[in-house]
């Protein structure tokens, strides 16, 4: 998607991220989209705003940020963790782990619990999209 509006990219960004949202509502749909961090969020535990790539037009016209990231120690444990960087639906924090499966990239539930006591507000988050 490319926006020809704006003088720079936050805001050709910016315009194509309330497009898509947009969209999101005519629709009636869930749009899930993928963007990476920039070299600061690399190496990082639990990825926030300011560390996503491109433009913070991004974070601004999302309805909700997950980020999905792994410890050091993690790989060998067959964790992935995901996190909310933003959530207009609720609380803008909290960490959950979940199993994955390498050879078929499966996520399920790891059954370990919740991290930082926070798991019911990523997954609160998660069914206020299914919601909205």
């Amino acid at each position: 998607m490319h926006s020809p509006i704006g003088n720079n990219s936050y805001e050709r960004v910016k315009h194509a991220t309330e497009q898509v949202r947009a969209m999101s509502y005519t629709f009636n749909c869930p749009i899930i989209t993928a963007t990476q961090l920039n070299r600061s969020g690399y190496d990082t535990e639990n990825p926030s705003l300011d560390t996503i790539g491109e433009s913070m037009g991004l974070a601004m016209g999302a309805d909700a940020i997950f980020s999905v990231f792994q410890k050091e120690e993690d790989k060998d444990l067959d964790i992935i963790r995901m996190g909310v960087m933003k959530n207009r639906f609720g609380p803008n924090h909290g960490t959950n782990e979940f199993s994955i499966h390498y050879p078929t990239l499966t996520i399920s539930d790891s059954g370990m619990g919740s991290i930082e006591d926070a798991s019911a507000n990523v997954m609160g988050a998660i069914e206020g999209l299914a919601k909205s």
